[in-house]
């Protein structure tokens, strides 16, 4: 394992019945930076993902994170280990307030009762949610139900609750998907943000190619449930190979400047 590798993807593989949806991927990200994975629908992306978030076991393979194999972790201690995620499918409690979603974000790192949490949270934990709220611009927005939010701004609330459990690692499933290009802008700072004054460490699965090439450290590209490409943001976006099979021929200006 690289010693500077704060998440260690090793030969994962994942077969569904007699389909191979993901075939020995291996990359590593380091703490402190922002790594993403992208490639063409149907790449294995999400699939990867999920094997990083326990949400699937890895048929062969290994994913360790600070040291430890993750594979032997049960899905719901992921939190307590300090890795939060998004969801492509939202995951939210439409009926609860926007502030009320993000106050059941603290439960996942606190001793408080979700009952407690919801009817009297003391007033520090109440702060930190509303904080939370004003960096993903919802402050204003705290009292309303969540499903009066737009699915971009579900997205964003979705974003504030993961940061609830006060993440080492934040995993993000199609943060952009739906935000307007200003909401994509404030999402780009607001990660660079995280990254460089919180020091949480961020990988992201995204389609947006703007946010892509502007926040990225690092790339992993994959396409046929195969690691094809990975580099830097000038070095993917020159790569012949992710072009033709991910951005489509022709397109190596818009690869490069998103």
């Amino acid at each position: 394992m690289n010693a500077t590798a704060f998440l260690d993807v090793r030969d994962v593989s994942v077969v569904f019945g007699g389909l191979k949806a993901v075939n020995g991927p291996s990359f590593q990200v380091e703490q402190g930076r922002i790594h993403a994975l992208i490639g063409p629908n149907g790449a294995g992306k999400s699939t990867t993902f999920n094997c990083i978030s326990r949400f699937y076991t890895p048929t062969s393979g290994s994913v360790s994170f600070e040291g430890r194999e993750l594979t032997r972790v049960s899905p719901h201690r992921m939190a307590s280990l300090g890795i939060a995620r998004t969801f492509q499918n939202l995951e939210l409690f439409a009926e609860l307030s926007v502030l009320e979603n993000v106050l059941l974000g603290t439960h996942a790192r606190g001793a408080n009762t979700l009952g407690r949490l919801l009817r009297r949270p003391d007033r520090e934990t109440e702060d930190f949610a509303l904080h939370l709220l004003e960096r993903v611009g919802l402050a204003g927005e705290r009292h309303q139900p969540a499903r009066d939010l737009d699915f971009g701004r579900q997205k964003l609330l979705e974003l504030a609750r993961a940061l609830a459990i006060r993440p080492k690692l934040l995993l993000l499933d199609e943060p952009a998907a739906g935000l307007r290009n200003r909401e994509i802008e404030s999402l780009d700072r607001l990660l660079k943000e995280l990254v460089a004054r919180d020091g949480i460490t961020v990988l992201l699965v995204e389609h947006v190619m703007q946010l892509v090439m502007s926040i990225s450290d690092r790339i992993t590209v994959m396409a046929f449930g195969e690691k094809i490409a990975e580099g830097t943001p000038a070095e993917i976006g020159s790569n012949a190979r992710v072009i033709e099979a991910y951005l489509g021929k022709g397109n190596e200006k818009g690869a490069a400047h998103g």
